[in-house]
């Protein structure tokens, strides 16, 4: 856990935190007929269960396989995957109480959010999207928009809701308007394109991440064979590994290089550092 003067940052490496905010804004003929109304679905998956609460609806723990089975709930949590930054990480907020919270909406009425005292968030972006003109946009709020009405440290001992309170759950759920005015399936492939934009993004930093991986590890493997035909001194050697390896490569590879620096090496030849550098 990471803290500061106001936040803690708890990092779970068992759970996942995402969610979906909508802001919905309606354009009228003047700026001061106009409306803005919002719209969440926030999850945490802890192994097969997960908690998801919903604006209007209420909240419910259920099992992976039955938030599947929704092809509403599938939805919005796959949505959720893509716009959560780390799914991860759960911020505390130490001293500031959500019990009403409002977002900015410019020149038009505050909306409110959450009528309860919420203290978790996750970083996420959310989406605005205007009803008029059926445009879309992705932003990001750094001071958190998707707040949890529980402790996500508490769903560890919760059980998954009975099959009747889940039963009325989704009864209830499925009188939301997007659902019974049938514009979920106009919403759905207007955010198509979100959706695309988000993938790409999310596949460049995966590829990103798998560049600096392999680029970390050719640039040892020739820092090692360097030092093998120059009889470079260690400390130079560090110099360069500091300057030619990522942040993470360096928390991964230090034990190694650090060995081979020394002048009494663990390893028998560079071979044998090559393999080890290889392997990690």
């Amino acid at each position: 856990m990471i803290s500061s003067n106001k936040n803690a940052y708890h990092t779970v490496a068992d759970a996942e935190f995402t969610g979906v905010y909508e802001r919905i804004v309606d354009n009228f003929t003047t700026v001061f007929l106009g409306s803005v109304s919002d719209d969440y679905h926030l999850f945490i998956k802890f192994g097969d269960k997960v908690y998801m609460d919903v604006k209007g609806v209420g909240e419910i723990v259920m099992s992976f396989a039955d938030l599947q089975q929704n092809k509403y709930w599938k939805y919005y949590y796959d949505l959720s995957l893509l716009l959560t930054a780390d799914k991860n990480m759960a911020i505390e907020s130490l001293h500031r109480k959500y019990t009403s919270w409002y977002i900015d909406t410019g020149n038009y009425i505050d909306a409110e959010i959450y009528d309860q005292e919420r203290f978790w968030s996750i970083d996420t972006s959310y989406i605005e999207y205007e009803v008029n003109t059926n445009a879309k946009k992705i932003r990001n709020n750094s001071q958190g928009i998707c707040f949890y009405n529980i402790n996500p440290y508490d769903l560890v001992n919760m059980e998954c809701s009975t099959q009747e309170d889940l039963n009325t759950f989704r009864n209830i759920y499925m009188m939301r308007t997007e659902i019974t005015n049938m514009t979920f399936e106009n919403k759905k492939m207007i955010y198509s394109e979100i959706e695309i934009d988000l993938t790409i993004a999310y596949i460049d930093e995966e590829l990103n991440k798998l560049r600096e991986f392999f680029e970390d590890k050719k640039n040892l493997v020739n820092l090692v064979a360097f030092k093998e035909k120059k009889e470079v001194d260690g400390d130079l050697l560090m110099v360069i590994y500091n300057n030619i390896v990522s942040s993470e490569g360096k928390n991964k590879y230090s034990k190694y290089i650090e060995d081979f620096c020394n002048t009494e090496m663990t390893y028998k030849s560079s071979k044998d550092a090559i393999a080890q550098i290889l392997w990690t």
